[in-house]
């Protein structure tokens, strides 16, 4: 199985995907598909804090102070307008680098070829059809929901209160959400 989609990989990413839906719906899949469900979680959810953070940092760095900021800033705005390279340029000098896990799905939508305008989204709906028909995935999708929901929420609450983050790696004794108390017994 591993040989089919190493060789598939090279030509068509749709047929490797296809390859890779066959077992994570397989018996054989569930450790995998179980395994993917917790990274898409923990990455779904460093994503999302990590891009909340970098937008408090960017609108921080681009805050006109004196003068000589807002020349500069207006003089990148020029720039945007006028579509010169030099913008992105001058914009990674004044916004924070871009973190981790921004940079991880950055690689994985480079991967998947998505945002390319010769993309055919077409070509994954059989894809997305087989997996959304499937209970198993259906019933998994559904806990990575939740569980993505329950740290939404634990950390709003947390940031509303002025607690600490909560830790979601299950190396804590002290459970943030429900489904890491669950994954601690």
């Amino acid at each position: 199985m591993l040989a089919r989609l190493t060789s598939l990989c090279r030509y068509d990413v749709t047929a490797a995907l296809d390859v890779l839906t066959d077992y994570l719906i397989s018996d054989e899949g569930d450790p995998l598909l179980k395994d993917l469900a917790r990274q898409i979680v923990d990455a779904a959810d460093s994503l999302g804090a990590d891009s909340l953070q970098y937008l408090v940092k960017a609108s921080s760095a681009l805050a006109i102070n004196d003068e000589v900021a807002a020349v500069k800033a207006f003089r990148s705005f020029q720039s945007m307008l006028q579509r010169d390279d030099s913008f992105q340029n001058e914009m990674k000098e004044v916004l924070p680098e871009p973190t981790p896990s921004m940079r991880r799905f950055e690689r994985i939508t480079a991967l998947l070829d998505v945002g390319v305008g010769e993309t055919d989204v077409s070509k994954f709906v059989p894809i997305i059809r087989k997996l959304a028909q499937e209970q198993k995935v259906q019933r998994t999708a559904s806990e990575v929901v939740a569980r993505l929901g329950e740290r939404v929420l634990s950390r709003s609450l947390r940031a509303m209160f002025g607690l600490p983050p909560p830790v979601f790696d299950g190396k804590s004794n002290n459970a943030s959400t429900v489904f890491e108390e669950e994954r601690m017994n």
